[in-house]
């Protein structure tokens, strides 16, 4: 996994807002992939391992973990790198969900056949029972990555179904398609009451409906979530036609039936 390269600025250098901000993202991608390149034998908070071809199935999950303490004592930074596979960043949310850890941000980015997701996660208190956690959450995915466990079952074994959230801000539960900011990708954009397994079922939706996720910002603060999903179909297009983004919309909301939605914006 020696001299990867993520030329985030060549993707991402369009008008809009991810303009503004794009040499923070490089720079945080070119230092992140270089943490990644240096993990070794030494550090026990990371898995390395050889990564299969990215046309094939990752039958024997492998990927690159690491745990990194932030300058916010309450947050963990975990960075994962694997083969792109549609689902990954799905099934890295579904690992988390699945243990009980709390997601505050995420980013994930794709580049000549690797992903790299970087998510925030909101410490417990308890120096073992975090790493425990940590440490299952790793496990989750790899079982996931096998096919040795369904993310999608588990979390609804494990999560008991929730009564039909409503806003409790006075901000309306609400789904909206964004075409006209990004020349290249769709943006698809999410906010609504958070509760457990909000993100996963968003995340599956969008696998489920052949759509890749190419770059996510996931944001919580008191009690929403303003998720922003830059992304395309398996062909590489945006989602534009009425048919696919209405397509879309009614499989989030099927997979969140429990949020009494607001009207949608094209």
């Amino acid at each position: 996994m020696r001299g990867i390269v993520m030329k985030q600025a060549e993707i991402y250098m369009e008008p809009g807002n991810l303009k503004e901000d794009i040499f923070e993202k490089t720079s945080r991608v070119r230092e992140t992939v270089r943490l990644l390149n240096g993990i070794g034998m030494h550090n026990n908070s990371a898995s390395r391992g050889v990564l299969p071809g990215a046309s094939g199935k990752n039958t024997d999950g492998s990927f690159l973990w690491n745990v990194k303490k932030t300058a916010e004592s309450e947050i963990r930074t975990v960075t994962v790198m694997t083969n792109d596979y549609s689902d990954i960043f799905s099934k890295i949310v579904g690992a988390f969900t699945l243990n009980g850890l709390d997601i505050s941000g995420a980013k994930s980015f794709t580049q000549q056949g690797s992903t790299l997701d970087i998510f925030k996660v909101r410490a417990i208190p308890g120096h073992r029972f975090e790493e425990k956690k940590l440490e299952d959450a790793k496990s989750s995915l790899r079982a996931a990555l096998t096919g040795e466990l369904d993310l999608s079952s588990e979390i609804s074994r494990r999560i008991p179904k929730r009564q039909t959230v409503v806003s409790q801000t006075g901000k309306p539960n609400r789904i909206t398609v964004n075409n006209k900011t990004s020349l290249l990708f769709s943006i698809l954009e999410v906010s609504a009451s958070d509760f457990p397994g909000l993100l996963f079922g968003i995340t599956d939706a969008l696998f489920r409906s052949d759509i890749h996720v190419w770059m996510a910002k996931i944001s919580t603060k008191g009690g929403r979530v303003s998720d922003s999903f830059y992304i395309k179909d398996f062909d590489g297009q945006k989602v534009e036609s009425p048919q696919r983004i209405s397509a879309l919309r009614t499989s989030i909301r099927k997979a969140l039936p429990n949020i009494l939605w607001d009207r949608d914006e094209v």
